[in-house]
């Protein structure tokens, strides 16, 4: 970028650590390995739910050129809900703060 200047610093003094290391360190955070654990599960979750998706819309009796189109919406209604909803969620929350 134009405007951004990197400060200089020494690359030799800097200590380089392991990825056994970092993953020794990143395993001893509880917290960070239950939010890695939620994260699977919830990847895991959609990943399972997604190809499934296109069935059931084909079981409630929708065309089968337009299956995947109707599941693709109905897939991302819920990320479109989230969008919506976070800003009024997240102001609620800080007004309890």
């Amino acid at each position: 970028m134009l405007w951004v200047k990197e400060p200089s610093f020494n690359k030799s003094a800097a200590k380089r650590s392991s990825v056994i290391q970092d993953v020794k360190a990143a395993t001893a955070n509880r917290t960070l390995m239950s939010a890695l654990l939620i994260v699977f599960v919830t990847s895991t979750s959609i990943m399972i739910m997604e190809p499934l998706l296109t069935v059931y819309v084909l079981k409630l009796g929708s065309y089968q050129n337009a299956a995947a189109i109707h599941a693709g919406v109905i897939f991302s209604a819920v990320g479109i809900a989230t969008l919506f909803a976070a800003p009024g969620g997240a102001n609620r929350h800080e007004d309890e703060l």
